[in-house]
């Protein structure tokens, strides 16, 4: 059961690692994983994490809790409600990306 979570930690990592907004960020409370925050000017809109088999997000502003089970699901609820959440990061060789695209995860 444990390499099931890391594994769906390490899929959320690979979405959202090197995205413009994104940053990983520890919890106040010991012991719990790091989630990743999206937000500009310091401000965290949505806060992203995994709870053993589910991908868990939480809309500040909204006080909003969603729950989902898959990468793919989490890429197309992005897209659907924070685009902005889903630039792809530059590379800066002008070059095709070496990470998937947000498109490659449905």
């Amino acid at each position: 059961m444990r390499g099931d979570k890391d594994k769906l930690r390490t899929e959320v990592e690979e979405l959202l690692k090197r995205r413009p907004g994104w940053k990983l960020q520890a919890m106040a409370t010991p012991g719990l994983p790091p989630v990743w925050g999206f937000g500009s000017g310091g401000q965290v809109e949505l806060s992203v994490g995994t709870d053993g088999d589910s991908i868990s997000i939480y809309v500040v502003e909204q006080d909003l809790d969603v729950t989902l089970s898959s990468t793919s699901e989490l890429a197309a609820w992005l897209k659907a409600y924070k685009p902005q959440a889903c630039q792809d990061p530059k590379d800066g060789l002008g070059d095709k990306p070496k990470h998937r695209r947000f498109l490659d995860w449905e």
